[in-house]
């Protein structure tokens, strides 16, 4: 593993860490909502990771994503930019409030999940 990915998965370990010490107003469906949105995020971030180390066989399509990462991302970019979705995520439904946080919480681990099942179905993996 190398140097710059290490950090940035220190960087993950330590933005998961502070927010869940700060979630104690959080109550038990939005604490499972996130954990749940997380789990979608990592598997779309490894398949994404995927797409960098096959540029020749995809192309990310989303269009945010392929907006801050381009159709070939590198693995660093990869890396980034979920590591500040992951941030993000945190940080958005900690602001929103009732169902709101249930519902950007729910959307993320659906749109997340999806583009995971898809990559999946294209031929991408989740390889850490």
């Amino acid at each position: 593993m190398t140097l710059p990915r290490l950090i940035i998965i220190a960087c993950f370990v330590f933005t998961l860490n502070t927010c869940m010490a700060g979630w104690d107003d959080w109550n038990e469906e939005e604490r499972k909502l996130f954990v749940a949105s997380n789990i979608a995020l990592f598997g779309d971030w490894q398949t994404t990771r995927d797409i960098a180390r096959r540029p020749l066989e995809f192309r990310e399509a989303g269009p945010i994503a392929k907006r801050f990462m381009g159709e070939h991302p590198t693995g660093t970019s990869v890396d980034l930019y979920f590591l500040g979705r992951f941030a993000l995520n945190y940080y958005l439904a900690d602001t929103l409030t009732g169902s709101n946080k249930s519902f950007y919480l729910t959307v993320t681990t659906l749109s997340h999940g999806a583009a995971t099942v898809h990559n999946y179905n294209a031929g991408l993996r989740i390889k850490f």
